[in-house]
């Protein structure tokens, strides 16, 4: 009975550990990857990338009016996600923690930062839509060269391991 509990605890702090550690990896690779405007929130490229691109003025107004429904969607997800994970972190600190409980709140964090991610594919692929095809490009090798790399070194997702 006690190595079935231990194994269960075990199983339940691996999974944590794994989204703790994702999440972190997340959030340094969106502070990396993404700079601030001024007025705080986020920007989607950094400015000099922005400049690079040969934006219109058409296409930069699509998208400071694109960044603002963004920022309308995903700040109540993330203040939601951060509630949730605020719970977890209760429950895991009680005096005898609810496996139950600690599943079913991993499984809806987890439906959550998916959420958040469906939400930037489809700023990222609304975004691709308003550009040239030189722009697209550029925008192609800016996600290519930022989303694939791994968030705490090691190779690149696009290559081979070495084991």
């Amino acid at each position: 009975m006690k190595k079935k509990l231990l194994l269960v605890l075990l199983a339940v702090s691996l999974a944590f550990n794994l989204a703790v550690i994702a999440t972190f990896g997340h959030h340094w690779m969106m502070r990396k990857c993404f700079a601030k405007n001024p007025e705080g929130g986020p920007m989607f490229f950094n400015p000099k990338f922005e400049k690079s691109l040969g934006l219109t003025d058409k296409q930069a107004e699509f998208l400071e009016k694109d960044r603002a429904e963004m920022k309308k969607i995903m700040e109540p997800m993330r203040d939601e996600l951060r509630n949730k994970r605020e719970e977890l972190f209760t429950l895991i600190d009680e005096e005898k923690v609810d496996n139950a409980k600690v599943d079913k709140l991993i499984g809806e964090i987890s439906s959550m930062q998916a959420n958040i991610e469906r939400e930037v594919v489809k700023h990222s692929i609304g975004i691709k839509q308003n550009m040239s095809p030189e722009q697209r490009a550029k925008f192609k090798e800016f996600l290519h060269k930022h989303f694939k790399k791994p968030p705490h070194g090691g190779p690149p997702m696009n290559e081979e391991k070495p084991f």
